[in-house]
């Protein structure tokens, strides 16, 4: 992770963040991993929803998540 400062004019402080893909797409992983066990969806037993079901359904909220964490 890089951060870099781009406006210091006083009190304003500006930065601008930036996180590897790779480093966002593990921690996708993990956060989708986790919560596989409690997710129902229709079709598939409780717990055994494939990943890329769930990437493809929680995937921008679970990024989200991760941004956040990251």
């Amino acid at each position: 992770m890089q951060v870099i400062e781009t406006l210091k004019d006083g009190l304003k402080r500006s930065y601008t963040i930036t996180v590897p893909a790779a480093h966002l797409d593990v921690k996708v992983t993990e956060k989708l991993v986790e919560a596989q066990p409690e997710i129902e969806m229709k079709g598939f037993r409780k717990g055994k929803v494939p990943l890329a079901m769930l990437r493809k359904q929680f995937g921008q909220r679970i990024l989200g998540d991760a941004m956040q964490d990251a």
